[in-house]
């Protein structure tokens, strides 16, 4: 993704507390958090309806626009506006994760584009399966599923 000069490696990963029960069992070690601090993921940085707009896009063959609105509908209950879709293919484009077919008629998701889907497959389908998993009682307590 854009790298931006800050990108390093983390310490190797050592946990505080070793002893089951302890309540920092989970906490990084200061060299970790004083890396994180400064320290960029490179992962890119996309919006949600940029993501679906990725993923429908995502193919062998360019996505006429009519069928990419028409996901986009079906996919967010509050409708996005043209002029929210647009600003975020413009930036997709701008960014080089996708491509616009002449005339603007069809977009189809760049390798660079597939690479972010690769980057937040997991972190989405986590947050999926700890949507589904969480009862509305547990509020923000992390319980390993």
């Amino acid at each position: 993704m854009a790298a931006t000069g800050r990108e390093r490696e983390l310490p190797e990963t050592t946990l505080k507390g070793k002893e089951e029960g302890d309540d920092d069992a989970h906490l990084l070690s200061t060299e970790q958090l004083a890396a994180i601090g400064n320290f960029h993921s490179g992962l890119a940085e996309v919006s949600v309806q940029e993501w679906a707009i990725l993923l429908r896009c995502n193919g062998d063959k360019m996505v006429a626009v009519d069928e990419l609105v028409s996901s986009l509908l079906d996919w967010f209950p509050t409708p996005l506006s043209a002029a929210e879709v647009s600003d975020f293919i413009d930036r997709l484009v701008g960014q080089e994760f996708l491509i616009r077919e002449t005339g603007g008629a069809g977009f189809q998701t760049t390798p660079r584009g597939a690479e972010v889907l690769s980057q937040t497959k997991v972190p989405l389908i986590k947050g999926a399966m700890w949507s589904l998993g969480t009862k509305d009682d547990e509020g923000g307590n992390y319980v390993s599923r």
